[in-house]
């Protein structure tokens, strides 16, 4: 059993950031744990190939539960490095202003869109933009779909203009709202995934460490604080500790889903739920699995004359 300084619990966007910027210590001793694998498949390179990752052993495929008449639905996570900006359709596209205000008025000092905007502009790489806005020279290459934009994507944009939809060059920019060319995570044909962007080049570090195919269960604790974690690698049980003569830290970075997820099975969530579940309870917090939202989808589908060419993007490439 080795002590780490940090000990980074998923290889999603979240994780590959913390690894990376973490690492860029010497000093720090960073593992990154990752259920999935290091693979960097067809789907996840090639823009339109995208949707074959979903169902693949790249997403941990969930499942949501019916509700409100509705579902139950496929529900997709990504289960590999890069997490589900690996598998995803590489949108680039910030939350409106507003959103972000409103957490700072809630009480989030400084997570105001102007506090936010130069972590915002750190992230990004273009230069086709307002570059008081967007960034020039972060790790994830972006830009709008260019040359050979899809003749559909083409016509919806044109059409909802005609009717008299406002118009956007930016939707990450000053005005966030109207129909709009979005920004793809798409540089010279191939997928920019948080992986690519941030964590493998970096990957030579000597003081960081990624564990693949490591899946895990619980968060180890003692005297109140948490220590270590417990996990399974290739079929066999492992632990890792962090250095707490250090002030070492276990970062969770499991996602939407899979931060909470450790967080019960590891006693802290509500107690009545944890308690008839049969989990001892560490720290009763009644907000620990609870209140996750997600925005809807509506498809339409319509018959054309002819089969549409295929796209050279994501499929789309415009939106309001």
């Amino acid at each position: 059993m080795e002590a780490y300084d940090y000990i980074v619990v998923g290889a999603g966007t979240a994780g590959c950031v913390l690894a990376a910027r973490l690492s860029e210590n010497p000093g720090a001793r960073v593992l990154l744990l990752e259920a999935g694998s290091a693979e960097r498949t067809r789907a996840m390179t090639v823009p339109n190939a995208w949707p074959e990752n979903l169902g693949s052993a790249a997403d941990w495929g969930y499942v949501t539960t019916a509700q409100a008449g509705a579902g139950p639905l496929p529900y997709p996570r990504g289960r590999t490095l890069g997490g589900s900006g690996a598998i995803n359709a590489m949108a680039h596209v910030r939350g409106h202003r507003a959103i972000y205000d409103r957490w700072a008025e809630a009480g989030a000092r400084g997570w105001g869109a102007d506090g936010l905007l130069p972590f915002f502009r750190m992230t990004e790489r273009g230069d086709f933009h307002d570059p008081v806005l967007r960034g020039t020279d972060g790790a994830i290459r972006v830009g709008p779909a260019g040359a050979g934009r899809h003749p559909v994507a083409r016509a919806f944009a044109e059409a909802l203009e005609r009717s008299g939809a406002p118009v956007t060059d930016d939707l990450s920019g000053r005005v966030q709202e109207g129909v709009a060319w979005p920004d793809l995570a798409i540089a010279d044909g191939e997928r920019v995934s948080p992986a690519d962007g941030y964590l493998r080049p970096v990957l030579g570090r000597p003081n960081l460490d990624l564990a693949t195919g490591s899946v895990v269960t619980r968060l180890t604790t003692r005297h109140g604080r948490c220590t270590g974690v417990s996990y399974v690698r290739d079929g066999v049980a492992a632990d890792a500790v962090v250095n707490v003569a250090t002030g070492g830290e276990v970062i969770l970075a499991a996602g939407a889903i899979g931060s909470p997820e450790l967080l019960l099975r590891s006693g802290i969530g509500p107690a009545a739920d944890l308690r008839a579940l049969g989990i001892d309870v560490l720290a009763d917090l009644r907000g620990v699995g609870g209140n996750l939202q997600d925005h809807p989808t509506a498809k339409v589908c319509c018959v054309t004359p002819a089969p549409p060419p295929v796209s050279r993007y994501n499929y789309g490439e415009t939106r309001t």
